[in-house]
């Protein structure tokens, strides 16, 4: 029988070859089998990828694209948003996604303010990698979050969408968006449908969508929609009834305002021609149509006309407006005025009980939106995303309509009073599970607070200062998140020195069981007090009213 000899050298190499070999499989997968680094199939959607990518006004996306090399931004500003990426495109593209999320993590609360993490990102958040796996994977989770319809999540199986489908749907929106520009070039304005586009501009079998299934059948989009002329399967935001809307929009999304949409396959045509996905909830990419938006106009103004006045809005909006543009087109306006040298020259004269609009080179920059309803708030919402709330304008909408007696009607509090508390599991800002029950036999205060709020941290810092004295045995106040994430809360309480328990309400169980209305329209402080038995007593949203009954609650204890 013959024998294999193996020489030292052998042996060597193949051991060599055998780690290389480990080490390879290491890196390109993660632990459930799936590749760890980017590659062409994650990419479901390049074309909306890139287009996203283009709008720096997103901030994780102006950050992303200034960390690409320069060939990757040389092709990202050539490429038109409309047609399918070039493969250099795309090549350059995901050789700088794999460098990114290799050096160092993505995650920055201010650019993920508005966007919902899984929870396999938020688990190896809460880990804090630093490098390795760890890090890659976090940080796919994280751009998979951000850019849901354009990346595959690494939990994710690889996407199943007929590509065909979509590609089809495309050229069908890049024809409307030819047959648009036909059209106004000859007739001068927009079309009423997209109806009129064809046949003139237009084949009717554009106006059809593959993936659906009705073939364009009347009533499928939202009512009011349909086509009065053909079968249409697209959602055109200029029709009759939303064209002045859309225009008032359009001054405020800004050019990415979508004119048609497909909503079988999310997919946009904006108004500056390019096509894109939808993003994730709260994003400049999610408006809806359907806005109905009625009443008088509320004119909302600061007056700046001294150092004082300034001063005033300073503590009235916190520093952080000052950081926006606004806030810095706003100091270097005041800068040159010369009440700003010389604040005898003009009264004091800052309205501490109107909102801000924009101030600056003398003359106020209007954002009007006529509201007389929760319902009008709801449609303003749903078309211009949570992010918009999130911006001082968007605070201050909600603040003026918080005092009006539709915020927290009377009525819908005394359906609540008597109700016993649902049994919410909480959790605390370790994350432990926490329940209310534990708090059974003595009075409870269940704070809900909003981290994005202007009120709601000095409200708690004075109900805190007013149960000072008392005995926790006999009342217990807490505060409930009505929303995420944990950093954000934590960062909360330490600026406002909140001492109370503070607990997170993952699944917005309490804000269910108020009105719809009172869960949307979370800025400032809303109380509910639970008697000994963990029913509700009573619903406040008013701060002196709150602290006199708790006044009233306790001496009548004594």
């Amino acid at each position: 029988m013959l024998k294999t000899v193996h020489t030292p050298s052998k042996i060597a190499t193949f051991l060599i070859a055998t780690l290389l070999m480990v080490i390879s499989l290491k890196t390109a997968l993660l632990a459930d089998g799936s590749p760890i680094l980017f590659s062409s199939d994650s990419l479901k959607d390049p074309g909306s990828l890139a287009v996203k990518l283009q709008d720096t006004r997103v901030s994780l996306s102006k950050s992303l694209t200034s960390q690409l090399s320069a060939k990757t931004q040389q092709l990202l500003t050539e490429y038109n948003g409309t047609s399918f990426p070039s493969s250099a495109l795309q090549k350059e593209l995901l050789a700088d996604l794999n460098r990114l999320i290799q050096e160092g993590s993505l995650y920055h609360d201010q650019h993920f303010v508005n966007i919902p993490l899984s929870e396999q990102t938020q688990k190896l958040l809460a880990q804090n990698p630093e490098n390795g796996e760890d890090l890659i994977r976090l940080n796919r989770f994280l751009l998979a979050d951000a850019y849901p319809q354009e990346l595959v999540s690494p939990a994710e199986k690889q996407s199943s969408e007929d590509s065909k489908g979509i590609e089809t749907c495309r050229k069908n929106l890049r024809q409307i968006k030819l047959a648009l520009e036909n059209y106004r070039a000859k007739a001068g304005t927009e079309p009423q449908w997209l109806s009129e586009l064809s046949p003139e501009h237009l084949e009717k079998k554009a106006l059809l969508c593959p993936a659906d299934a009705t073939q364009g059948k009347p009533g499928v989009l939202t009512e009011g929609a349909e086509d009065p002329t053909l079968p249409c399967s697209y959602l055109y935001e200029f029709r009759p009834e939303q064209k002045r809307n859309q225009e008032i929009l359009l001054g405020i999304v800004g050019n990415m305002l979508p004119i048609v949409r497909c909503q079988h396959h999310s997919l946009n045509l904006s108004i500056s021609g390019k096509l894109y996905r939808n993003g994730p909830k709260g994003d400049i990419y999610n408006s809806v149509s359907n806005v109905n938006i009625t009443g008088e106009p509320q004119q909302k103004m600061f007056h700046i006309r001294s150092a004082e006045d300034l001063d005033a809005l300073r503590e009235h909006l916190g520093d952080a407006y000052f950081e926006t543009e606004d806030g810095k087109a706003l100091l270097k306006h005041f800068a040159k005025q010369p009440s700003a040298s010389n604040p005898s020259e003009a009264p004091s004269t800052v309205n501490k009980q109107a909102v801000s609009v924009k101030s600056v080179a003398g003359e106020p920059q209007q954002k009007m939106f006529h509201i007389r309803s929760a319902e009008d708030l709801d449609a303003l919402r749903e078309h211009l995303g949570d992010a918009y709330f999130e911006t001082e304008d968007g605070k201050a909408l909600l603040k003026h309509f918080a005092k009006q007696s539709h915020t927290f009607k009377k009525t819908e509090a005394e359906k609540l009073i008597g109700s016993l508390i649902p049994d919410i599991a909480f959790r605390n800002l370790s994350g432990e599970p926490v329940k209310l029950k534990q708090f059974r036999g003595k009075f409870v205060l269940l704070n809900l607070f909003s981290t994005d709020s202007i009120s709601c941290g000095p409200d708690l810092q004075r109900l805190e200062k007013h149960l000072k004295n008392i005995d926790a045995a006999r009342l217990q106040a807490i505060g409930i998140s009505t929303d995420n994430p944990v950093k954000a809360i934590t960062e909360f309480k330490e600026k406002y020195q909140i001492s109370i328990p503070l607990w997170v309400d993952e699944k917005s169980e309490i804000l269910r069981f108020l009105n719809n209305d009172t869960a949307q329209l979370q800025t400032k402080l809303i109380t509910i007090l639970l008697n000994s038995e963990l029913v509700v007593e009573a619903v406040f949203t008013d701060m002196e009213t709150l602290l006199k009954k708790v006044t009233e609650l306790i001496e009548g204890k004594e």
